[in-house]
């Protein structure tokens, strides 16, 4: 066994510091923000004010207000791909089911639920999220039928027959 360890010592010893270099090398690029690749180099911007939409199923009949309305994302990725970045080509949602709203606590003294979601984001796929902020949203739910917006009375259509 001691043959095997200390058999081409030099060559061993010389390997381990040619790993280490190479990792300290890889760490340093990382740390700087560049790519590893040659001739290519990560840019970043940081898009405010993009709004926070909610994701929810056509039979979810409740009503949702977030807290806040816009979050501002940094993204990464080629010089020319982040110099052309619109914000409309970035979609920020939480996404929400019925089924989450009925276990989630009523608040007090109101008839509304409030939960605490994580934003979501959909990027295209030249880009790489760096990080939103803020990372979350406050959800107050509240069933359809407390919202202030009533529906119209029913409209009563004339048929040409007469009315009895």
């Amino acid at each position: 066994m001691r043959k095997f360890l200390f058999s081409n010592a030099t060559m061993k010893v010389f390997a381990v510091a040619l790993a280490l270099a190479t990792w300290a090398a890889v760490k340093l690029q990382i740390s700087k923000g560049t790519s590893t690749q040659p001739g290519t180099a990560i840019y970043k911007q940081v898009l405010p004010n993009i709004p926070i939409y909610v994701m929810q199923a056509p039979q979810d009949t409740n009503v949702y207000d977030l807290l806040p309305l816009e979050a501002s994302v940094e993204v990464s990725g080629s010089r020319l791909i982040v110099e052309n970045i619109r914000p409309e080509s970035i979609t920020l949602y939480v996404s929400v089911g019925n089924s989450e709203v009925m276990k989630a606590n009523l608040t007090e003294n109101t008839n509304m639920v409030e939960m605490v979601k994580m934003i979501q984001c959909k990027l295209p796929p030249e880009l790489t999220l760096m990080s939103i902020v803020p990372p979350s949203v406050r959800l107050l739910t509240r069933p359809l039928s407390e919202t202030n917006t009533a529906l119209p009375p029913p409209v009563k259509l004339n048929t040409g027959g007469s009315e009895s």
